[in-house]
């Protein structure tokens, strides 16, 4: 990554350009330290970000949020993790894991990052309703479904997010059913 990248009122005003609708979204990964939770802090502030979609194997991003929050608070932002465990258990152990971690009383939205063929949606979606009964959790998602997946899983409780790579190398999306 270059230097210049690594400044935020630089990167800040360079993603105001290309976006000018201001996107209410930024995806955080990486190791926390070398200044990044003050770049992620005053980037998200300049731009007016108040949603955080990140993940627990995204390479720390979980702990640099927490450090973040640790300064600044978790004023107006929203929090979205997933789980990449396919399996019920996995599901309600990675949601505890984050919880601690980001020092949050609820996780805003909870993602099922892709599905096991060998274990039906069904299983892990309502032990995902268990989680927003529990309070631990306030809205679910799915990544990476197929169209029959997502049928599915909505029929059982809302989906309120789905997430699908879409790029010239995943055609996924396209070519199963979801657009």
């Amino acid at each position: 990554m270059s230097e210049i990248a690594l400044k935020p009122t630089t990167l800040a005003a360079t993603l105001k350009a290309l976006i000018p609708q201001r996107t209410l979204c930024i995806n955080v990964t990486g190791q926390p330290g070398i200044g990044k939770s003050a770049i992620v802090k005053q980037v998200a502030a300049e731009l007016g970000m108040n949603f955080i979609d990140t993940a627990r194997d995204y390479a720390g991003s979980e702990y640099l949020l927490a450090q973040v929050f640790r300064e600044r608070g978790r004023v107006d932002v929203h929090v979205g993790t997933k789980t990449f465990s396919r399996t019920a258990d996995g599901a309600q152990r990675d949601v505890d894991r984050s919880l601690s971690v980001l020092g949050v009383e609820a996780i805003d939205l909870y993602q099922l990052h892709r599905t096991d063929p060998k274990v039906p949606i069904e299983e892990t979606w309502m032990a995902m309703v268990e989680l927003v009964k529990a309070g631990k959790v306030r809205y679910l998602g799915l990544s990476e479904v197929t169209l029959d997946e997502l049928k599915r899983a909505h029929a059982i409780y809302p989906v309120t997010t789905l997430q699908s790579e879409l790029s010239l190398w995943t055609r996924d999306a396209i070519e199963n059913g979801i657009l």
